[in-house]
């Protein structure tokens, strides 16, 4: 890849599951990186990190808002969804970005 060229999207890389995890989280909002990435890239790692602090500090006090995102999103590509329904998730999810333990 040269590079300033965007990497390929999701949808056109072949994924492999390593390990099944169903089952295991309560919720599927889950960050991973590479140690290698972690411990060579500490600024960028910490900008994701309050990247995501940001956004879920932005949910937190705009859950009807945050919940017209999600449903704007599904409708976008041809479903439907309830807007109180999205809020109530997101009013019962728990935020906080933490370390695996």
């Amino acid at each position: 890849m040269s590079v300033g060229l965007a990497p390929p999207t999701e949808s056109e890389q072949h994924l492999r599951t390593l390990i099944a995890t169903d089952g295991l989280f309560s919720h599927p909002s889950l960050w991973f990186t590479r140690r290698d990435f972690a411990d060579t890239n500490p600024e960028a790692l910490q900008a994701i990190i309050e990247a995501l602090q940001e956004s879920d500090a932005w949910i937190e006090a705009n859950p009807r808002e945050a919940a017209q995102v999600f449903v704007d999103d599904v409708e976008k590509r041809g479903g439907s969804a309830s807007l109180d329904a999205w809020e109530a998730a997101l009013r019962g999810r728990p935020f906080g970005v933490n370390p695996v333990t």
